[in-house]
């Protein structure tokens, strides 16, 4: 893989700018667990964050938003409804969507319902660990609970990308972001990030704030696992555990600068 040149740090650089100026609306049917994290991250990117999913609400709150967020975790029938409800609405409405496939490889029910939203309508992004890809692509994920023990050959985006036709996000100690034959690796970030709960959710609230700003996808994915990742290694040098390791992210997500790129690697290849 090819390393990239200063200019496209600056480019996602200017996408965060871009966040900050506009504050998108972004919309998060997203699980119990993270909603508050989620809703902190993706203010102090300067985006917007709605956490709604009651069913009489869905066309108001998707049709003013920028980008909708949906995610697996703590599921349950009534969730599933509304966000086969928002993903549509998203679709007529012409909102980009992020799907993070939180546990689907840990059970039947949680695979069924990313089924149903992947058929139902079009998704932009598609996120998950490599356990839950794999799940998603039908094979042994190794999961326990929504923690994947599971290191996946890069090769797996790319798959789960063509048989979805949509980019498809795998986190992990290195990020592979796979769309129409591309993919990007993203290493740094901190294993601090393995510490907390909601780490992953929190990563999907960036890609859809990206998204909310950049009509491609696969740029706005990069973009915002780029900045995920390099606000996380600068959290980690300054924090003392865990606790302060949360509180130390929104504050370099929310004074984040140019420079901070210096903590990631991104490159680049044909699959």
């Amino acid at each position: 893989m090819g390393s990239v040149p200063d200019a496209v740090y600056a480019k996602y650089y200017a996408q965060l700018e871009l966040v900050r100026r506009r504050k998108p609306l972004i919309h998060h049917i997203v699980n119990y667990v993270a909603m508050n994290d989620c809703a902190n991250v993706t203010l102090s990117l300067g985006a917007s964050p709605v956490m709604t999913h009651h069913p009489d609400e869905l066309e108001d709150i998707v049709s003013s938003s920028s980008a909708v967020y949906v995610n697996l975790g703590t599921p349950d029938q009534e969730r599933l409804h509304s966000m086969l409800v928002a993903v549509r609405l998203a679709e007529r409405y012409g909102v980009p969507v992020v799907l993070d496939m939180v546990g689907v490889g840990a059970t039947r029910f949680r695979r069924a319902m990313a089924d149903k939203i992947l058929s139902g309508a079009r998704v932009g992004v598609v996120k998950g660990n490599g356990g839950e890809v794999l799940g998603l692509l039908g094979g042994v994920g190794g999961v326990r609970g929504v923690d994947s023990a599971v290191k996946v050959e890069p090769r797996v985006a790319g798959e789960a990308s063509e048989k979805y036709g949509c980019v498809v996000a795998v986190t992990g100690v290195a990020d592979y972001v796979a769309s129409r034959g591309r993919l990007c690796r993203i290493k740094g970030g901190s294993d601090m990030f393995t510490r907390i709960t909601g780490a992953g959710d929190m990563a999907g609230s960036v890609i859809a704030s990206f998204l909310a700003v950049n009509t491609d996808p696969f740029d706005a994915c990069i973009g915002g696992l780029a900045t995920f990742k390099a606000a996380g290694a600068l959290s980690a040098a300054k924090c003392g555990g865990p606790g302060s390791f949360r509180a130390q992210l929104l504050d370099e997500l929310f004074n984040f600068r140019v420079d901070g790129y210096t903590h990631v690697k991104i490159s680049f290849e044909e699959v």
